[in-house]
C-alpha cells in the first residue's frame, strides 16, 4: 500500500496531458491560460529570412517563424525552390491572370520518426495550403510566366522568329514550398501560412535567357517538333528544354497581389465550467456562470487543443477581406456554444492581428 509520502507528483506539463480539460478549466477559472497568456492575447511572433545567408542558388525564398510561447517555441522553416515547365495551356475564354498558378506546398512535422510516411495532419494541412494558395489570388500565372531575355547578341525578334516567345513554346515557373515544423505544440495551419507569406515576400526569380551559341541547334530542333514522328518529337523536346539558361546573379522579386495578401490566426470557444473552478466563493461562481462563454486566441499547447472542441481558423487581409474561414463545432457538451457576437469579435481581432503581422513583415 502506497503511503502519503510515496504519492506521485506531476509537473504542470505532464498533468496537462493526463487530465487536459481539468487543468485547462482551472486555469480559465483564475483568468489565465497554461501559457500565462490572457484569453484574447495572441502569441508573439519572430520572423526572419535566411536566403541571403546560406547562398544556395536553388533556394528562391525562405523564412523562419518562431512562436515565442513559454516554455516551448514552435519554429517553422520555409524554403521555396523553383522549377520550369512548358506552358501548354492556351486560354480561350479566360484571362491569363485567372488561371491556377503552379504552387505545391509540402508540410513535414519533425518528430524524429525517420523516413516514415506523412501523417494525416501533414497531408491535410498541406492540401489545404495548396488549395488556398491556388485560389486566393496572391500569385497569378502572369507573375510566374517566363519572359525570355537575350543575353548578348541575339535580338528578341530573332528569338520570336524561332518560335520561343510569341508563336511557339512558352515556359513558366512552378514553386515548390517545403515547410518544416519543429517542436509542434498546438495547431500549425496558421503558423505555416504566416511563414509562407514571409517567404513569398523574400522570393526572387532568376532571369531566363537563351544561349546564343546554340541558335542553329535550336532552330533545327524546333523544326523537328513539326514532324509527326513521336520518337523524333520526344527527342527534340528534350533538346529544346536544354536551351534555357538561368542567371542567378540577375533576379527579380516575385510579383504579388498586395491586396490579397492575408494572415492567419485561430480561436477556440469554450464554456467555463464551475465544477472545475478553484474559486470557492458562491458569489464569484454565480458571476462566472453569467459570463460562461470565453474566446481563446492563438490556441497553443496540446492541452488547449484537446480541450477546445469549437475552433475557428481565419485568413484575412489587413483591409478586412476574409480569404478563408473554417469553423468546427465539437460534439461534446460545448456543442452549440458559438454565438454571433463571438464570431464578430473573433473576426475583428483577426483583422487587428493581420495588421500587426503585416507591419512585422514590412519591418523585417
Amino acid at each position: 500500500m502506497m503511503g502519503r509520502e510515496d504519492e506521485l507528483t506531476f509537473t504542470p506539463d505532464i498533468l496537462s496531458r493526463v487530465v487536459p480539460e481539468l487543468i485547462f478549466q482551472r486555469n480559465l477559472s483564475i483568468g489565465t491560460r497554461m501559457n500565462n497568456r490572457k484569453f484574447e492575447e495572441f502569441a508573439k511572433y519572430q520572423t526572419n529570412t535566411f536566403r541571403d545567408i546560406i547562398k544556395d542558388p536553388e533556394i528562391l525564398g525562405s523564412s523562419i517563424l518562431e512562436i515565442q510561447d513559454t516554455p516551448n517555441s514552435t519554429t517553422v522553416f520555409v524554403t521555396i525552390k523553383g522549377g520550369v515547365v512548358e506552358d501548354t495551356e492556351r486560354p480561350l475564354y479566360k484571362q491569363y491572370e485567372d488561371r491556377i498558378p503552379g504552387i505545391y506546398p509540402v508540410v513535414e512535422i519533425e518528430r524524429g520518426r525517420g523516413n516514415s510516411p506523412p501523417s494525416d495532419e501533414e497531408m491535410i494541412v498541406g492540401q489545404l495550403l495548396n488549395d488556398i494558395l491556388q485560389h486566393c489570388g496572391i500569385i497569378s500565372c502572369e507573375s510566374l510566366k517566363i519572359n525570355i531575355e537575350n543575353r548578348n547578341t541575339v535580338e528578341k525578334d530573332e528569338i520570336d522568329f524561332l518560335g520561343l516567345q510569341t508563336g511557339g513554346k512558352r515556359w513558366k515557373f512552378v514553386l515548390y514550398i517545403k515547410i518544416n515544423v519543429f517542436n509542434r505544440d498546438g495547431p500549425i495551419f496558421h503558423a505555416c501560412w504566416n511563414a509562407i507569406m514571409t517567404a513569398l515576400r523574400d522570393t526572387r526569380l532568376p532571369q531566363v535567357y537563351i544561349n546564343e551559341e546554340n541558335l542553329n541547334e535550336v532552330a533545327y530542333n524546333l523544326r523537328l517538333l513539326k514532324n509527326k514522328n513521336r520518337r523524333n518529337r520526344f527527342q527534340s523536346n528534350e533538346k529544346v528544354n536544354k536551351i534555357l539558361c538561368f542567371n542567378q546573379l540577375q533576379t527579380y522579386p516575385l510579383r504579388l497581389n498586395e491586396n490579397n495578401i492575408c494572415y492567419g490566426c485561430n480561436f477556440g470557444i469554450t464554456r467555463l465550467q464551475p465544477e472545475y473552478s478553484l474559486i470557492e466563493d458562491e458569489g464569484e461562481e454565480e458571476k462566472r456562470e453569467t459570463s460562461e462563454l470565453v474566446l481563446i486566441s492563438d490556441i497553443s499547447r496540446e492541452g488547449e487543443e484537446a480541450s477546445l472542441s469549437n475552433q475557428l481558423n481565419i485568413l484575412v487581409t489587413p483591409n478586412g477581406n476574409i480569404k478563408y474561414l473554417s469553423l468546427s463545432v465539437g460534439d461534446n457538451k460545448d456543442k452549440g456554444n458559438v454565438s454571433i457576437e463571438l464570431l464578430k469579435k473573433s473576426i475583428r481581432l483577426a483583422i487587428e492581428r493581420s495588421r500587426e503581422l503585416q507591419a512585422l513583415n514590412k519591418k523585417d
